[in-house]
């Protein structure tokens, strides 16, 4: 074993350098800068990934409920309050109680408003519309949803006529 001089000088070899670090930061300081407009578009991605999945899922879950209660059912989106909801088909809006059921208004619906920065489009035989009705036998009116961004980020929901089945793809819908 060595004197504590030598202790001390060893230790002192080990240590960085005031410079070393600023070095080490200003390395990480430009990776970051570099990586910071992926990560960007990456929560953009998702942001607009989950959108169009929780879309796609009130769809699906409004053709379920439609033909297991055998009640016509109908999906709006709300441009107003920027999410969708679901309606009995015949009842009428805040009245509460309709000849269907005991609500008008489903209370099941998006979790949340759209984010900022994404559109939903509803289109109809290339009209603009607002809702998509679920037959109780499984059909539907055929129906696109276009969830976009102000960037590249697109998806596209088809909702099948003849089987009511909504079909999430990536993507603008072929022209």
């Amino acid at each position: 074993m060595g004197s504590p001089a030598t202790t001390i000088s060893r230790i002192g070899n080990k240590a960085f350098t005031l410079i070393e670090l600023a070095f080490v930061m200003v390395i990480m300081a430009v990776l970051l800068v570099t990586a910071l407009p992926r990560f960007q578009g990456m929560a953009e991605h998702l942001r607009v990934e989950r959108t169009a999945f929780e879309l796609t899922q009130l769809l699906r879950y409004a053709h379920e409920r439609a033909v297991s209660e055998g009640q016509d059912l109908r999906w709006v989106w709300d441009d107003e309050a920027r999410c969708a909801r679901l309606e009995r088909v015949g009842a009428v809006p805040g009245a509460g109680q309709d000849q269907n059921g005991p609500e008008s208004t489903l209370r099941f619906r998006t979790s949340d408003p759209l984010p900022i920065g994404v559109a939903v489009r509803v289109v109809r035989d290339g009209v603009p519309v607002d809702d998509v009705t679920l037959f109780r036998d499984g059909t539907s009116q055929p129906t696109t949803i276009l969830i976009t961004t102000e960037g590249p980020e697109a998806y596209t929901v088809t909702i099948d006529e003849a089987t009511g089945q909504p079909v999430l793809t990536q993507g603008n819908p072929a022209r």
